[in-house]
């Protein structure tokens, strides 16, 4: 015979805490989907292939889609921010539509590895730094 004890403790479910910095950094780092991006022989999709920021200073991303044709920016790996949730602009909000934007803030460091859904040979990086430049 067994025994099991199960203990709600609502501080295991709870967002992290991470500075007001981190949450709203002062700058912000730009993507440009280039246009033409839908056509395979398309080379350059995103713009910058890779794009860098710094925890506290260039976290918050936005990815521009000057293209005629939606797009998405879909993590690699399935990327669950603690903060922000999916990095997954088709969760958050469906295919970024020709000149709009989507934007995701990273609260922790870290390489994160992209493409969009329906183009897959558009592939580009985010790298996080730990600390400002």
């Amino acid at each position: 015979m067994g025994y099991y004890q199960f203990v709600y403790v609502p501080q295991a479910n709870a967002k992290p805490q991470v500075s007001a910095e981190i949450l709203n950094p002062p700058q912000t780092t730009n993507v440009i989907i280039e246009p033409g991006s839908s056509s395979p022989s398309q080379t350059k999709n995103f713009t910058p292939k890779e794009a860098d920021g710094a925890l506290g200073l260039s976290n918050k991303f936005v990815w521009k889609n000057s293209d005629s044709v939606a797009h998405s920016v879909t993590s690699d790996t399935d990327y669950k921010d603690k903060i922000s949730g999916p990095f997954n602009s088709i969760a958050k909000i469906g295919l970024i539509p020709p000149q709009q934007s989507y934007e995701f803030t990273f609260t922790a460091q870290g390489e994160y590895h992209y493409h969009c859904e329906p183009h897959p040979w558009m592939q580009a990086v985010v790298k996080v730094a730990n600390e400002k430049f």
